[in-house]
């Protein structure tokens, strides 16, 4: 079974303040809040661009019930996130549980 590679990227497509724990993408503390950072005017929604992101990656062989366990995990995160990146959630971990089902 081969779920995606998720690249540390995806960070950055998080709305909203971040702890002060997160780093950026070349590992130094992330400055200021995400929404302050947001994306351009005219880009295209989080979740479109998160789709279009998952949608590219490249496949990578993990177990079957780490694969169950990451959806599990995704659902209790989307219980929690706003309503956009909720739905990207519970679609990749219907990704996963449809990989683990095929494993």
């Amino acid at each position: 079974m081969t779920v995606p590679a998720v690249p540390r990227g995806l960070r950055s497509l998080i709305p909203g303040p971040g702890p002060e724990a997160i780093v950026d993408d070349a590992g130094r503390p992330a400055a200021g809040s995400a929404v302050a950072a947001g994306p351009p005017d005219g880009a295209p929604p989080i979740a479109a661009r998160t789709r279009s992101m998952l949608d590219g990656l490249a496949a990578v062989p993990v177990p079957r019930a780490v694969a169950e366990a990451s959806a599990d995990v995704l659902c209790a995160l989307a219980a929690s996130a706003p309503a956009e990146l909720a739905q990207v959630a519970r679609e990749l971990a219907g990704r996963l549980r449809a990989a683990a089902r095929t494993a």
